[in-house]
């Protein structure tokens, strides 16, 4: 039998970290789609509706890989920082991380509030079936939903900061409050009176999103080490900026284009006109999104255990953790495999109703084929996921995870984009040319982890450095 965790130590540090990072995780990708799954219990809710709010979602995606690119950023600087003793220096990483996540934030909110109908012209024609009802439902979530983008991207900075100085389960607690209140006003303004529909629950999740951010912003300043104070935020600390701008101008631009290529995606499959299809692919991508925040939630752990480890410069600790986390993605990879069938079963029957029937049948081949071909991705998406977003960001190696990101999405996206406008291609082949980027790049993090350029104190003599 192969042994995982050859490094005690690292077996402990690793389970106490990922799990209350993967419950947070959960409880905010179900915060995100509990509205979805309540509203598609009503009667007179559409197929086209129900894809129409799930490519809306997209835009959201984006957004959030956005906030998450500044969040790895901020696991490089604080984790290390936090490994010296440099609690002051983590307050300074905080105030930037915050200017920084409020443009993007604010940028988001105006786009999605001014041309929600144009946004959701890309994901879906006009001139199919269903693609006006996919669009109108789309643009309604869109445009009440980006009310959220704001307080959503406060929340992910002090939750990064929280995580990193040991008060993960305040985050926990706290979003699970937020997943409570969600589904309460869910019930309230979906099922009860007023009767909302797509409205109500982005209302929903908006009206969630702004309390869990000020109760995040109330616990970081009653219980945490870092204290909010208006004039140390609004000072320009220019060298730092200056510093965060290095990286962002490598990670946060890969992360936007690689969210981009996930959302185009969606887009891709929603121009192929097969509202079948469609609707399949939907009904997959929220499984898929439960799914694999097993691997993100280990990515992060691992992220700040080998930062703490290069930060106060056990360097051969931190090598020796990192093949641990090696095996250990390759066994998360499994364990995603085994759970993703098991979501075969819950999409299949929780949606009995719109999958039986003659008319129907093409809809569940559909689903099951989707299924069948993600299924092979989920150990090549962990290995990539906690090397590239966990180890690497960790020394400050990004170089490698910005230039994949960037070639992989371009160089598949664009022929799937062609042979859809240009061609009448099957969509599971267009659907298959673009999910295979993960097993595009897996051999290749692997190849680069053997190289150790990772191994790096970036938080000593020297400052921050590229490798």
């Amino acid at each position: 039998m192969i042994k995982v965790f050859k490094d005690g130590d690292f077996k402990k540090r690793i389970v106490k970290f990922m799990i209350p990072f993967l419950i947070q995780e959960l409880i905010l990708v179900f915060t995100s789609l509990i509205g979805i799954l309540m509203i598609e219990t009503e009667p007179d809710v559409t197929e086209e509706m129900i894809s129409g709010m799930t490519n809306a979602f997209q835009i959201f995606f984006i957004f959030n890989m956005s906030i998450v690119a500044l969040t790895f950023i901020g696991n490089l600087f604080i984790s290390q920082h936090y490994g010296r003793g440099h609690l002051d220096k983590i307050e300074e990483d905080m105030y930037v991380l915050l200017k920084f996540a409020l443009i993007v934030a604010t940028i988001f909110t105006i786009i999605s509030a001014a041309i929600p109908e144009q946004i959701m012209w890309i994901f879906a024609r006009a001139s199919t079936e269903g693609g006006p009802e996919i669009i109108k439902s789309g643009a309604e979530y869109l445009r009440f939903f980006s009310i959220s983008y704001i307080p959503t991207a406060i929340t992910m900075i002090y939750y990064c900061v929280m995580k990193n100085v040991k008060m993960e389960k305040f985050v926990v607690i706290n979003s699970a409050y937020c997943l409570v209140l969600n589904i309460l006003l869910n019930a309230i303004l979906v099922w009860g009176t007023p009767h909302l529909g797509v409205t109500g629950v982005a209302l929903a999740l908006v009206i969630a999103r702004i309390v869990e951010c000020i109760s995040a912003i109330l616990i970081e300043n009653i219980r945490g080490y870092i204290h909010f104070h208006f004039k140390s935020f609004i000072k320009l600390n220019l060298p730092l900026i200056k510093e965060f701008s290095r990286y962002i101008v490598l990670i946060f631009f890969a992360k936007f284009i690689w969210a981009t290529f996930y959302a185009a995606i969606s887009v891709v499959v929603g121009r192929t006109g097969d509202v079948e299809f469609i609707f399949s692919h939907s009904l997959m991508v929220q499984m898929k999104n439960i799914i694999i925040t097993i691997s993100t939630s280990a990515a992060a752990a691992v992220g700040i255990i080998i930062g703490r480890e290069l930060g106060a410069n056990r360097l051969t600790k931190a090598k020796e953790h990192g093949q641990d986390a090696l095996r250990f993605a390759i066994f998360i990879g499994v364990l995603q495999m085994v759970a993703f069938i098991v979501t075969f079963g819950i999409a299949y029957f929780t949606n009995l109703d719109k999958l039986q029937g003659d008319e129907n049948t093409q809809q569940l081949i559909y689903l099951a084929i989707l299924y069948a071909i993600y299924l092979t991705q989920l150990i090549p998406q962990a290995i990539n996921s906690v090397l590239g977003n966990g180890l690497f960001s960790a020394g400050g190696d990004i170089k490698i995870v910005s230039l994949l990101d960037c070639c992989t999405g371009v160089i598949l996206l664009v022929p799937a984009i062609l042979l859809v406008e240009l061609a009448n291609v099957n969509p599971i082949l267009i659907f298959t040319i673009v999910i295979i980027e993960e097993s595009v790049k897996a051999p290749i993090y692997i190849h680069h982890y053997k190289k150790g350029l990772w191994i790096k104190n970036i938080a000593g003599k020297g400052g921050f450095v590229f490798n």
